[in-house]
């Protein structure tokens, strides 16, 4: 009986002997493939690493410290350079690999890593995608993919500046399957901080944190900003464009459905955009840009992608807008809304035969209350819309240091309420606006803006009733027909364009109108 136990205990000793030393041999070649075939990876790709880790039993390897160098094939200039703490893969299946010529993986990860593209315009976009598709070949799947502590960087080699940084970037894929080219996803979850993209020649876009799933985008601390000073753009610029400086607290996607098969397309029921402040300063002394300005409903009909958000909600905003039209230095025309909160339905592309529907209130110049209704349908291809602003008690002189330098007029007295609606499309408008003021007084201005031509200021103020509380219903009524779109300036330019003729028809015109 001894005698059995002592055969069994070496038989069995035997066979754990075997076994180890057939893992270690097996492991030992397999590292080596893997060593082999990174070696004979195609010249411009170069992976350098200190040491390769197999488990044939757990379909498992890593490799520690690795770094990849990838050159354009055509200009041996680098495209790609990373380094990484390690590179793991668990879960290789190779009965799959062989016999159902599929690629299944149960998870692949980077550790602790720093990359750097390096873009280069002298290459086309699709070399950049062939670098990193032409060794796709094969049908995969990977259970998991993760990325821990990464840090990316993005350069222009042309002018040694950054286009893209993100740093602590944490990133998990589930279910991430490539089938005949397309690419599938279960779910992914995406962190980082300190974001940097430059979102064009003259802006950037820095985000302090973000945490993007598949159902829910949270943007914290946004900041969209002209990287040059208003003097600095000024003397760069050969024609007009906006000085932009704009913060929002926090960017809030929910219900999200992000796709990116066949093309991109977002969809979210709700979306919160908190505490935005926005501030535009416009050079008027520059010359004229007279590119075509869409209006909105072109504009999201022109989308590349599919977008529809179901309700956008803007809270505690802030929108102030400068407008230089003179050398000397006094503070420029100013338009501000404080407190604004808004509301938008159905913006997007996608449920184009409902109307955008755009609520705001907001206050006005610091002390008057403002409310405006517009909406448009995206589908209709003539872009008509309808724009409805009720405004209170607003003091003329808050305004005068924007139509001043801009009207050459100067206004004395108390709006009490203007009600006003712009019927119109991308050609051509009408206007209905009623008004009740009190001691409303017109100083016209010569050219300098600063003294006021007496005799002409005298015969304007003789067609302006100065107040309307005489009147039956304390209102009095205007109207401004066929007004033509200027097409080269904004829409807000168009309906301040109406308004204005409006505000005119009703000062100087009959008492009511039908």
């Amino acid at each position: 009986m001894q005698l059995n136990f002592k055969k069994a205990s070496l038989f069995l000793a035997g066979f754990i002997g075997l076994i180890t030393i057939i893992t270690i041999i097996l492991n030992f070649i397999i590292s080596n493939k893997i060593k082999t075939t990174i070696s004979e990876l195609p010249s411009h790709i170069e992976v350098t690493y200190e040491d390769v880790n197999t488990n044939i039993w757990f379909g498992s390897f890593s490799i520690k410290h690795p770094i990849i160098v990838v050159k354009g094939q055509n200009t041996n200039e680098n495209l790609l350079e990373t380094e990484a703490k390690q590179f793991k893969l668990e879960g290789f299946s190779l009965w799959k690999c062989f016999w159902d010529k599929k690629i299944d993986i149960e998870s692949i990860g980077i550790n602790n890593s720093v990359s750097k593209i390096l873009y280069n315009s002298v290459l086309k976009e699709n070399d950049y995608k062939n670098e990193s598709s032409k060794y796709l070949k094969n049908n995969f799947l990977i259970n998991h993919i993760y990325l821990n502590d990464a840090n990316v960087l993005v350069k222009n080699v042309e002018n040694d500046s950054i286009i893209f940084s993100v740093s602590s970037l944490n990133s998990t894929v589930k279910g991430f399957e490539i089938d005949d080219s397309n690419v599938n996803y279960q779910n992914f979850v995406l962190q980082g901080s300190d974001m940097f993209f430059a979102v064009n020649e003259f802006e950037n876009l820095n985000v302090s944190e973000f945490n993007i799933s598949k159902n829910q985008i949270t943007l914290k601390n946004v900041g969209l900003n002209t990287k040059y000073s208003k003097t600095q753009l000024s003397s760069i610029l050969n024609k007009e464009r906006d000085h932009i400086k704009a913060n929002f607290n926090e960017i809030l996607f929910s219900e999200l459905d992000l796709k990116f098969t066949k093309g991109f397309s977002l969809s979210a029921k709700t979306t919160e955009i908190n505490t935005p402040k926005v501030e535009v300063f416009r050079n008027k002394l520059l010359p004229d840009d007279f590119k075509t300005k869409p209006l909105y409903s072109k504009l999201l009909r022109d989308l590349n992608f599919n977008l529809n958000i179901d309700d956008l909600k803007i809270s505690n905003g802030q929108i102030i807008y400068f407008e230089k039209v003179n050398n000397d230095n006094k503070t420029p025309g100013t338009i501000r809304f404080d407190d604004l909160n808004a509301q938008i339905k159905n913006l997007g592309n996608v449920n184009t035969l409902k109307p955008v529907s755009i609520k705001v209130d907001a206050l006005f110049m610091q002390e008057s209350d403002c409310h405006v209704n517009w909406h448009f349908k995206v589908a209709d291809t003539t872009d008509a819309f309808v724009f409805k602003a009720d405004i209170k008690n607003l003091n003329a002189s808050k305004i005068n240091q924007f139509i001043e330098p801009n009207l050459k007029v100067k206004l004395k007295g108390e709006l009490q309420q203007t009600y006003f609606s712009v019927y119109g499309n991308n050609n051509i408008s009408n206007t209905d606006l009623k008004i009740k003021y009190n001691n409303f007084e017109v100083s016209v201005l010569k050219e300098n803006g600063k003294e006021k031509r007496k005799l002409l200021s005298g015969l304007v103020n003789l067609f302006v009733l100065k107040n309307t509380n005489d009147n039956s219903d304390n209102f009095r009524y205007g109207k401004a027909e066929n007004i033509i779109r200027e097409k080269n300036k904004s829409v807000f330019s168009y309906v301040w364009l109406n308004a204005k003729q409006g505000l005119l028809s009703a000062m100087t015109g009959s008492e009511k109108r039908d």
